[in-house]
């Protein structure tokens, strides 16, 4: 596994400098012109403070994401192929070594830029008049990496757990919806903060600077959110990697290439999607039920690539709507 290791770790430097360069090109861009000092302007009936629309901080966040999605599908593509998964399993190494190595790789080339540019990101910041408290960009710092081997751990999972590329990407794309947006939509529903479960928009909520002042980095109510979602993400990510490897040792290469039909892919999410929409979002409007049902057919659609539904899909899909219609009845009566 050392020998593998370091034979990646040459074959990859080139591409760590160049994904190094290019982000550090990107911060540059973006900061240049910013202004990191509010200003306070006289409003119709009071005054109030105009905060720079330029946060770098988050901005190295969603480029932390960014990194996340494309070193998931660079490093882990070739089990999607059954030339370069034929090749890679011919290796004289176990399995479980190679994709270990694969993911310890994969996290140097998302640390290494994201660590790089954010060094650039504080200079350029300490070259200007700013209203930060540089001092909370160390936690900060350390936090933005902490999630972002998180992320990458989950990604790294959903990805896997499909046959081909895109169903992985879509994978990707559905994990990541529902864990954000659909939690979103679910806070502004009841008003419970669900969002502190997905990693990508704990970023936001707990590792981000204050946007007034910034003279303090987290209140108490930010402290037991970062300690509820860290403690859930990390569980969560120990259950993953310990699935992942037991699945591995069941996988054939000859899966690659064809339909994902694992469960934790569209026989996870589709079903969750239609039993959740239904439950929670459709505001008893008949028109939005029936877009919904008409939305989960096409996922099965897209994922069996026919119109044509299996014995397991129509139980799924008529189960996931049945047992959606049975929770909203029960949320109502609650």
């Amino acid at each position: 596994m050392i020998k593998l290791l370091k034979h990646y770790i040459n074959k990859r430097t080139i591409t760590t400098i160049i994904t190094s360069i290019i982000l550090m090109i990107m911060v540059y861009i973006n900061e240049v012109d910013a202004e990191y000092i509010g200003k306070m302007y006289q409003g119709d009936n009071m005054p109030y403070l105009d905060t720079p629309i330029n946060l770098p901080f988050g901005n190295i966040i969603a480029y932390a994401i960014i990194l996340t999605i494309i070193f998931t599908v660079f490093e882990f593509s070739f089990r999607m192929k059954k030339v370069t998964v034929d090749q890679m399993y011919s290796l004289p190494i176990k399995r479980s070594k190679l994709y270990l190595t694969k993911y310890i790789i994969g996290i140097f080339e998302i640390i290494i830029p994201l660590t790089l540019s954010y060094i650039v990101m504080v200079l350029m910041i300490v070259t200007k008049e700013h209203m930060f408290n540089l001092v909370y960009a160390i936690p900060h710092y350390f936090g933005v990496i902490f999630f972002t081997i998180i992320l990458y751990t989950t990604l790294v999972f959903i990805f896997t757990r499909c046959n081909n590329t895109v169903d992985g990407l879509i994978n990707i794309l559905l994990y990541t919806f529902f864990t954000t947006i659909i939690m979103v939509g679910l806070e502004l529903k009841n008003g419970i903060n669900y969002t502190i479960l997905s990693p990508i928009i704990l970023f936001n909520n707990v590792m981000e600077f204050k946007t007034y002042g910034f003279t303090e980095f987290i209140n108490q109510k930010d402290i037991t959110e970062l300690i509820i979602s860290s403690i859930y993400n990390i569980v969560l990510c120990i259950i993953m990697v310990i699935l992942f490897f037991v699945f591995i040792k069941k996988e054939k290469a000859e899966a690659s290439e064809t339909k994902s039909n694992g469960v934790f892919a569209y026989n996870l999410m589709i079903p969750l999607y239609t039993t959740f929409l239904i439950a929670k979002l459709i505001d008893n409007s008949i028109p939005t039920a029936i877009i919904i049902i008409i939305a989960s057919y096409i996922g099965y659609v897209i994922k069996n690539r026919s119109f044509k539904l299996t014995k397991k899909d129509l139980i799924l899909f008529g189960g996931s709507i049945f047992l959606g219609f049975i929770l909203r009845l029960i949320l109502n009566i609650i």
